[in-house]
């Protein structure tokens, strides 16, 4: 069998593809114990919450959390399901990592939703990042 230069270039590239991709698309272990905690909540039947590449640097977190409660009692068993999910997202991230938080949501089964960008005063800023979560629920 013969190998050229060509075959030697291409087969280098698609190494390099598949390792960068791997690094840049995969997302941060930890999300299933995230997706955990939040299903530990009451009246949370599912949670989806994952976690990709962001703009620049950083890191982008989205998904949807289920629940099975009144409309009345949506926001509460929202904000106390996400808070237990900021815990743990809390413990997988540096200290002043660049973490944007993007359409997470809770839902109901009749559509009915609600965002975690309802729950925080973003004040002059212009994303919505985990920071305002940390300092929202209290954790350092």
């Amino acid at each position: 069998m013969r190998v050229d230069r060509r075959d030697i270039l291409v087969a280098g590239a698609v190494g390099l593809a598949t390792l960068l991709s791997g690094c840049i698309f995969s997302s941060k272990p930890g999300y299933d114990k995230v997706n955990s905690e939040i299903v530990s909540a009451p009246g949370v039947t599912e949670a989806d919450i994952s976690g990709g590449p962001g703009g620049g640097l950083g890191t982008t977190i989205s998904g949807t959390i289920a629940l099975d409660v009144t409309t009345e009692e949506l926001r509460n068993a929202f904000e106390e399901a996400w808070g237990r999910g900021v815990a743990v997202l809390h413990q997988m991230f540096e200290p002043g990592a660049s973490v944007v938080v993007e359409a997470v949501r809770g839902v109901l089964p009749d559509g009915t939703e609600i965002f975690a960008s309802e729950l925080v005063d973003l004040g002059d800023s212009n994303a919505l990042t985990m920071k305002h979560f940390y300092e929202h629920y209290g954790i350092e």
